[in-house]
């Protein structure tokens, strides 16, 4: 299945990614074009926020899906957190103004705008809920960064070519969080987006690349917003990750919700056993390496080529991460924070979008926390799943 951008604009991003030090990587339908602001400015009350702010009139007015009812913002301000009453005063005049829905949740701080059926908006909003609950505890608490809520925009295929689609390209790109050409390029081109720094995604609700009657269905929205909010919750509390962890993660949430993986980072046709039984791939492996052979799993953290696709790297990679999860779930956090000290090292201003830990401080953490790994538990643990 082809991704979402055409080779030239890719290239373009490409190049101010690659000029401006940003973020690597995204899901199949989400190229990544990471923001061109960080936090530089890092007050206590910026990166934790306690009351936060009221909420403006604009949001007052709002009406929104809260939960089971669709309330004006007036009558749930107090129970809103601080993070999401200060995301709907940031969009709720645009959501206004553009006919977009808004879903927010009641389980934890994230949102949906979208031009698409309240019905698919209620379902992301639910997914979210989900993988929020599955990985909020493996993640430390806060991040370095300035802690917002998460955002998803989703457009389906009349959204697309609705008035909101470019409004809000414009009002990304105005916030400096698109760079021109990507505002161009996504005007001209509509397709999904992964903005892991600034905590937001645009996503499409159906196929924009394949053709199902052909066979070529490799599009699920579920596996989309898991591994998407997966990326952008992990980078919020923890930092930039090495990218076959933060991968890695991300299909711990895919295969714990939905037993299936169908977001890659990677162009072309996916073969159709490629989206199941990583357990059984994952055991496949780990019989062949036994004794001297046995596997150095902090190795298969560090091969960042394989990262989002599914290569034994990954595979393995999120084994161990499932593995953790069910068995010790402090020692993926322990691995998080020790990973983003490592990175702070060699980004102090926390604005790069790529992990920076060098190579030999990243091997020792992950050396640290996966040599005790006992390679027989981990395989009939993956098979019990």
């Amino acid at each position: 299945m082809g991704l979402d951008a055409p080779a030239w604009r890719r290239c373009l991003w490409a190049a101010a990614v690659c000029l401006l030090g940003l973020g690597q990587g995204a899901p199949i339908h989400a190229a990544s074009v990471a923001p061109l602001t960080g936090c530089p400015d890092k007050s206590e009350d910026e990166l934790h926020p306690a009351a936060g702010p009221e909420l403006s009139p604009a949001a007052l007015d709002l009406r929104f899906r809260y939960g089971t009812k669709k309330v004006k913002g007036e009558k749930v301000a107090q129970e809103l957190g601080p993070l999401v009453r200060a995301a709907l005063n940031d969009w709720a005049g645009f959501a206004e103004e553009h006919d977009f829905d808004v879903v927010v949740s009641d389980q934890a701080e994230h949102l949906v705008l979208g031009v698409a059926r309240e019905t698919v908006l209620r379902r992301a909003v639910e997914v979210m809920d989900q993988t929020h609950a599955l990985l909020d505890p493996l993640l430390p608490p806060t991040g370095e960064r300035k802690q917002r809520a998460v955002i998803a925009f989703l457009f389906d295929s009349q959204g697309f070519s609705s008035d909101g689609w470019p409004a809000l390209l414009e009002a990304l790109g105005e916030q400096g969080v698109l760079v021109p050409a990507a505002v161009s390029g996504l005007a001209e081109d509509p397709t999904g987006l992964l903005i892991r720094n600034r905590a937001l995604f645009l996503q499409p609700t159906v196929d924009m690349a394949g053709d199902a009657s052909n066979g070529d269905d490799e599009f699920r929205l579920d596996n989309e917003m898991a591994q998407q909010f997966t990326q952008c919750l992990t980078e919020l509390r923890a930092g930039p990750l090495p990218p076959v962890l933060r991968w890695g993660l991300g299909y711990v949430a895919e295969n714990a919700l939905f037993d299936s993986v169908y977001t890659f980072n990677r162009a072309g046709f996916v073969a159709s056993g490629d989206h199941f039984d990583w357990g059984q791939k994952a055991r496949q492996v780990l019989e062949k390496h036994t004794g001297r052979e046995a596997l150095v799993f902090a190795q298969e953290f560090l091969a960042d080529a394989s990262a989002g696709r599914a290569d034994r790297p990954q595979i393995i990679a999120w084994g161990c991460l499932e593995y953790l999860r069910r068995t010790d779930p402090a020692r993926i956090e322990s691995l998080l924070r020790e990973l983003g000290r490592a990175h702070r090292v060699n980004d102090t201003l926390g604005i790069s979008g790529q992990y920076r830990g060098s190579t030999g401080a990243t091997r020792a953490a992950l050396e640290a926390h996966l040599d005790g790994i006992d390679t027989k538990l981990l395989s009939r643990t993956l098979k019990d799943r």
